[in-house]
């Protein structure tokens, strides 16, 4: 099974839960404060430290004074930091609808609370660098996607660094996502050739727009029609100009069943050349359906952009497609399982 990303992947807007949330911490919920020392953490130690050792050798008042005068700027300071990161609100929103596993997105976080900077960062996984944010603000931060899947919620972590900055608490919060974000594979090819569905139109090319071979009827020429389409037989038989219409042909139509068998790696790699066979199917102007498997069972529809494959092919879990719908008839099929693909 792939690596377990570092975002959550359900959302009740999705009709396709995946089977195991990502993030176990429910939507909402905010860890414990963690203390972080600072580079004034260290500097106000050391200063009591050396007042300590003053006082104890010289018996100087005063350096017992600067001692604990410093060990209450850090107390003080943590405590200022612990009220500041539990009084923010944070909240998150992503522009993009769909993506693939492996693209950069960019979600921007909304800190709302006491008029301080705060670090703000993707807290687990491939988060981008952290990003300081003066509340009330927003900053976007970069995550790279690693799994596929739905995209509902992000773990992010916030950081005070108190009033005097000698004291850094930090706490994560598992924040909603207003939208969902579905991450389908990422296209493979596969190793065998994708052949060629329709008639006059090779190597993969894409089909040229339709303009037929059989002629319908004629019509009268208007200014600005093709010379090509010129009838020239019939214009002669008429004595005035006239151009072909003629009857568009019907784009090859292809069903795709897919099946991850028992979800393993090798039913990843499926999924990604389930991926990359529809894009190449709807590149070269073909008419797709797409039968997979997730959590609601089968599901058998058209697909007609490659937004809609990212978000089908993100929930697809392991399952048998079964087999070709009825609709299929005169359809090109193709099966494309963990074992290997095949052409019915």
């Amino acid at each position: 099974m792939p690596a377990a990303p570092w975002w959550t992947n359900w959302s009740a807007e999705s009709p396709y839960p995946p089977s195991d949330p990502f993030v176990s911490s429910p939507t909402g919920a905010s860890s414990r404060g963690e203390l972080r020392p600072t580079v004034g953490t260290a500097g106000a130690a050391a200063l009591a430290f050396v007042a300590w050792k003053v006082a104890a050798s010289t018996g100087e008042a005063m350096g017992v004074a600067v001692c604990f005068a410093a060990l209450a700027a850090i107390v003080l300071d943590a405590l200022w930091a612990t009220i500041a990161t539990r009084r923010v609100r944070l909240s998150a929103s992503v522009e993009r609808r769909d993506v693939v596993v492996g693209e950069v997105i960019v979600i921007d976080v909304v800190v709302d609370g006491p008029r301080q900077a705060f670090t703000v960062r993707i807290s687990e996984g491939s988060g981008g660098l952290p990003k300081v944010v003066e509340a009330p603000g927003n900053g976007p931060l970069g995550a790279t996607t690693t799994t596929r899947g739905v995209m509902s919620g992000v773990e992010i972590e916030r950081v005070s660094n108190g009033f005097c900055g000698l004291a850094a608490i930090s706490r994560r919060e598992r924040i909603s996502l207003p939208q969902a974000l579905y991450v389908g594979p990422q296209p493979l090819p596969p190793a065998q050739a994708f052949p060629e569905l329709g008639s006059g139109v090779g190597d993969g090319r894409p089909r040229p727009g339709p303009e037929g071979d059989s002629v319908r009827s004629v019509r009268d020429y208007v200014p600005g029609d093709p010379q090509r389409q010129i009838h020239w037989r019939a214009s002669a038989h008429h004595g005035d100009l006239v151009v072909k219409e003629v009857a568009l042909p019907s784009a090859p139509a292809l069903t795709i069943l897919v099946d991850l068998g028992v979800g393993d790696e090798a039913g990843e790699r499926a999924v990604r050349r389930a991926g990359w066979y529809t894009r190449e199917a709807l590149r070269r102007g073909y008419r797709v359906m797409l039968a997979t498997h997730d959590r609601t069972g089968r599901v058998i529809d058209a697909v007609a952009s490659v937004s809609e494959i990212n978000r089908r092919l993100a929930v697809v879990t392991p399952g048998s497609p079964g087999p070709p719908p009825p609709t299929s008839a005169g359809r090109a099929v193709l099966s494309v399982r963990d074992t290997g693909d095949r052409w019915e």
